[in-house]
Parts: structure tokens; C-alpha cells; sequence
């Protein structure tokens, strides 16, 4: 691996919700920025200049730099890592007190590490998308909820002498259309900062249950925190709960997912893009395989590189927003073994007989379209001729040149030089003065050269990594 980058961790990404149970769980930059460094004496790790990129309507990509500080337990293996959660409403159910928030180490620290936990993307089913990413209404003995939580990371990697700093990406899914996102709501409750600890659930239900038992309270808490998981190399006599695993994850900055790409009327495509999609194989989940005949570059060098490319399809007649075989709102391009770049999409089992399938990147252009045929879980292409070309706008015809009328006597006269007043001179310009009236000043100045700038609590996994957790609560 070269020194200051582990853009291949990527692969195999996988994540962890919590629904009770232990499953797992873009563009251009925009309304992005970075972080500055996080000043946290004595920590193994650094996590600073965290950007945000490539946001589409559910997905983003967190890129992050991180040192590996020396410390006297040596890290074995790193893994980049994120957690996301976001509560929209509370009622609680109990009064209790709450004495300290948990470390989100305590609690993620294991990810990453043991295969047996969480559900890579490529093995998502639609079961799972909706299971991980989308909003719950938790309901337990303490409180009920409207959650979204997940966490995400990549694939482990030995620590070397030249991955002890660098780069490092994560892609972020199931977000919502235009919609901001940004670290809020935590950074009060029960009189401190709950940012990085995974327990600030439950201390949050303690301060609403005081005054607010059996009320649903609204509340807006959100964040995205984004590091590195770390796995020790050995125990040393005192180390902090947790064992052999560790998370250092800090807040992303504020962004705003962009619209989603809306479909144009089947009437209004052209011939650029048709027949630039042919279809393959439908399987036995009735997901369909398209194969890219010319791919756009964007596109391609993000796939060659290992990156995320996500499009978005379309099947009309009504027209119907195909959606990813594990039930994800897009569909992402990728590359087989013989280097054909493809996307698959499910389409519903009641579709058949003649549909135009229509793919659109990630902006809402029209990318490939195509007529094909569906019949007995088989799809084929159907030939159609090339659509008329528009016509093109009629130029309107040039007007017969007036002829001048004959001059009368009367402007015979007022054309006798001698009979003209005397001209008088135009006024002068005003000059404006900056020191005299500044606001007029900027308008001149700016007026000529105008820029416009535009998982429901986590499954308990502590087990898992052999750790033991103990919070402190009393009912009253």
C-alpha cells in the first residue's frame, strides 16, 4: 500500500444497524467544508480535515486524514469506520438518572474486525436497505423514537511503517433528497458534550423524562462522525474498557444533499443515449442486468478507480423509478470480469410486455435509453428506427426596404441651417465619489463583474469484542 493513502479500503464496505437485532448495515462538492484538526492530547489517533463530496440525493462520500501518534500499545490493524444517527421525536416512558455518557469506542470499537458482523453491500437485499437505512419508530420500555442509525466501515488493513498517516474515504448511503445534515443536538444534554458517545440516547430520554413523561417531545438531533476503528496488539495492565478494539471517529462538517433526478416524459428523448443500454439477464429475484455500451468518463474513472458511481433508471409507460436490486432509490454502475460496465435494477414481476428503460446520471441527464420486451422472467431488446431528427426554426423573411417619404416644406424649413437653434451642449457625467457615497462605489465596482457562489440504537456488539459495559441508572 503507498504511503498517505488507503483509498482501497473501500472495497467490500459493510455496516451495522440496529432494529433490535444484529444485522448491519452524489454531485460534486457543495455546501462542504473542512475541519480543522481536533486537539485531543494523548490519543492513539488524529482524525482532522474531514470533506465532504460527490453529494447526490442518498449518498456522499467522507473523506478524512488520520495519524496513527505513538502511544505505548501498539496498533495491529486499522479500519475506516463511520456512524450515523439522526432523531427526529421522543416520548419517554420512565424517569431514571443517567451518570455518564458511554465512549462510542466502547461500543463500535469491534466493527470491522470479525467478518460474522454486519452485511456487506453487495449482499444487501431490499429487506435489509429498509431494515438499516430508514427511519424506525423505536418502541421500548424506556421511550419511543423515531430513529435512523447506522454505522458503516471498510476493510482492515495491517498497520505498516507506511499506513501509519493518510487519506482515507468512506461512502455514506441512505440519506434523503434535499436535505442538510450537520452535528446538532448533542452537544448539550444533562449539562455536557455527547458528540462522540454512543450512550447520548439514553441521556437524552433521562433530561426529557423529567418534565416530559409519556409526551412525545420533537427534537432535532443529527450527526456524522467519521475515523478510524483500531485493533491493539496486546493488553497492558489498566487500559480503559474495551479490550482490544478502539474507535476514534469525529464530526463531519455540514452539507445538503441535492434533489433527486426526475424523469423526463418518454416523448422528449432523442437519439442521444438510445441503444447506448442492451439488456442481459433477469435472475430469480427478477433483478435485471443492463450493460453501458459508451460509458462517460466521470463515470468510468470512478469505477476503474474503485470509487462509487450511482445513476438513477427509469421504466415507463406511467414512467416507474427502478430501484436497486437491494431496494437502495439508485442504481450504481460497475465493471465485470470482462471489463463491461453494467448496472442492475430490479423491475417489478406484474411488468411485461413493451417498456423503455431509461438511465440517468447523477445530475439528471439522459444517459442510455433503450425499447425492451418482457415475457416470462426473459427480457430482450426490441430494434426501433432512429427517432426524426427536430426540425429546424424557420428563419422569418426579410421585410421589403421602406421607401423614404418625399420631404415637405415644412422640414424644408426646419432643415435650413439658418432656421436650427443653436445646440446646446449635453450634460456632463457625474463622477462618483467612493469616500462620498460608498454604496454607489460598490455598485460600480461589482455591478461590471458578477459571481454567484452557491440504525435505532446500535445491536449491542460489545459482546462481541469480549468488552463489558456498565451504566449506571436508577429508576425513580
Amino acid at each position: 500500500m503507498k504511503r498517505g493513502s488507503v483509498k482501497h479500503w473501500l472495497a467490500g464496505v459493510v455496516s451495522l444497524a440496529a432494529v433490535g437485532t444484529l444485522v448491519a448495515g452524489v454531485a460534486g462538492v457543495a455546501n462542504a467544508e473542512e475541519t480543522p484538526a481536533p486537539s485531543r492530547p494523548g490519543e492513539a489517533v488524529s482524525i482532522s480535515n474531514i470533506r465532504v463530496s460527490e453529494i447526490g440525493a442518498h449518498t456522499a462520500n467522507l473523506t478524512f486524514d488520520y495519524k496513527i501518534n505513538d502511544t505505548r500499545r501498539p496498533i495491529k490493524r486499522i479500519v475506516p469506520s463511520l456512524f450515523f444517527e439522526k432523531i427526529t421525536s421522543i416520548k419517554p416512558k420512565i424517569q431514571f438518572t443517567q451518570d455518564t455518557g458511554v465512549e462510542m469506542r466502547v461500543w463500535l470499537g469491534a466493527s470491522g474486525f470479525d467478518s460474522s458482523i454486519g452485511v456487506a453491500d453487495s449482499k444487501l437485499t431490499q429487506e435489509d436497505y429498509s431494515k438499516i437505512y430508514g427511519m424506525h419508530t423505536q418502541d421500548d420500555e424506556d421511550a419511543v423514537a423515531n430513529r435512523q442509525q447506522f454505522a458503516r466501515w471498510g476493510t482492515a488493513v495491517d498497520v505498516t511503517a507506511d499506513n501509519k498517516s493518510g487519506t482515507s474515504s468512506l461512502s455514506i448511503i441512505g440519506l434523503d433528497p434535499s436535505t442538510s445534515y450537520a452535528t446538532r443536538g448533542y452537544n448539550n444534554i444533562l449539562g455536557r458534550d455527547y458528540t462522540r458517545d454512543a450512550d447520548a440516547y439514553m441521556s437524552k430520554i433521562s433530561e426529557l423524562g423529567w418534565d416530559h413523561l409519556n409526551q412525545e417531545v420533537p427534537v432535532d438531533m443529527s450527526r456524522v462522525l467519521v475515523g478510524l476503528n483500531v485493533e491493539y496488539g496486546g493488553s497492558q495492565p489498566g487500559d480503559p474498557v474495551g479490550g482490544d478494539y478502539d474507535t476514534f471517529l469525529e464530526a463531519a462538517p455540514a452539507f445538503s444533499t441535492i434533489s433527486e433526478p426526475q424523469s423526463i416524459a418518454e416523448g422528449q428523448l432523442t437519439n442521444q443515449g438510445k441503444d447506448n443500454i442492451t439488456p442481459g439477464q433477469i435472475d430469480q429475484n427478477h433483478s435485471a442486468r443492463f450493460y453501458i455500451n459508451s460509458l462517460k468518463e466521470a463515470c468510468k474513472a470512478k469505477v476503474d478507480a474503485g470509487e462509487d458511481c450511482f445513476w438513477y433508471s427509469y421504466i415507463y409507460s406511467d414512467p416507474s423509478k427502478m430501484t436497486a436490486p437491494n431496494g437502495a432509490p439508485y442504481v450504481q454502475v460497475k465493471k465485470d470480469d470482462q471489463n463491461r460496465y453494467y448496472y442492475d435494477a430490479f423491475i417489478p414481476k406484474d411488468f411485461t410486455g413493451e417498456h423503455t428503460v431509461v438511465a440517468l446520471d447523477e445530475e439528471g441527464t439522459v444517459q442510455a435509453w433503450t425499447k425492451v420486451s418482457l415475457a416470462d422472467n426473459a427480457i430482450t431488446q426490441v430494434a426501433t428506427p432512429p427517432l426524426p431528427e427536430p426540425a429546424a426554426p424557420q428563419q422569418p423573411a426579410a421585410a421589403d426596404p421602406v421607401k423614404p417619404a418625399a420631404p415637405t416644406a415644412a422640414d424644408n424649413k426646419v432643415n435650413d441651417p439658418a432656421a436650427k437653434a443653436p445646440a446646446q451642449p449635453a450634460p456632463a457625467a457625474k463622477k462618483v465619489d467612493p469616500a462620498a457615497d460608498p454604496a454607489k462605489a460598490e455598485l460600480a465596482k461589482t455591478g461590471a463583474d458578477v459571481s454567484a457562489v452557491s440504525g435505532i440504537a446500535l445491536a449491542l456488539i460489545a459482546a462481541a469484542a469480549g468488552c463489558l459495559v456498565v451504566t449506571k441508572r436508577s429508576r425513580v
